[in-house]
């Protein structure tokens, strides 16, 4: 059931990032400065709100999107600073995946790798489970993405290895 916190908390997060994908769209003008303020803005609140969430997976789900979208808005410090205390190493895995992502959009490749490193370490104090292949399979494709194909090619061997031991087949295909 949802509380009135907690849907006023939903609906300010879709807000914030429909707005900030509709930003990160476009070229970067005088005129949307005003909107890039305005949506870091319904950000800082969303982020203020989902701090004091108690249920620890919407929790950590939320605070993945917010990082991501303050990395859509080149706000790199807070994106990283959410991201990095995030609690949940799957969510802190793919916040920092993302923000990579925009770190290397943006010219920033060397950062963006910085990243992929940091979030190999975490992913590796992950519970064995399928979703850490799906982890694994997915800095596999990263890696390569940049450019460090061998790299790319262990962390999937990695995940091979690791998704016959648990009998199992993970549910992406390496792509986020």
């Amino acid at each position: 059931m949802r509380t009135p916190k907690r849907t006023i908390l939903l609906f300010t997060i879709i807000f914030a990032l429909s707005a900030v994908s509709a930003f990160a769209a476009e070229p970067v003008k005088t005129e949307q400065t005003h909107f890039k303020l305005s949506s870091l803005k319904v950000l800082n609140q969303a982020r203020n709100i989902a701090m004091h969430m108690s249920d620890g997976n919407n929790k950590y789900q939320t605070l993945e999107n917010l990082a991501v979208a303050y990395a859509q808005l080149k706000d790199f410090d807070q994106a990283l600073s959410i991201a990095n205390g995030i609690d949940n190493s799957a969510n802190k895995v793919n916040a920092l995946l993302w923000i990579a992502r925009h770190y290397a959009v943006n010219g920033q490749k060397d950062i963006g790798t910085n990243l992929l490193s940091q979030s190999l370490k975490e992913a590796y104090h992950m519970e064995n489970s399928m979703l850490k292949v799906d982890v694994f399979k997915s800095l596999a494709a990263e890696y390569s993405k940049y450019g460090f194909a061998s790299q790319g090619e262990g962390i999937m061997r990695q995940a091979d290895i690791l998704e016959k031991i648990l009998g199992g087949t993970a549910t992406s295909s390496g792509n986020n």
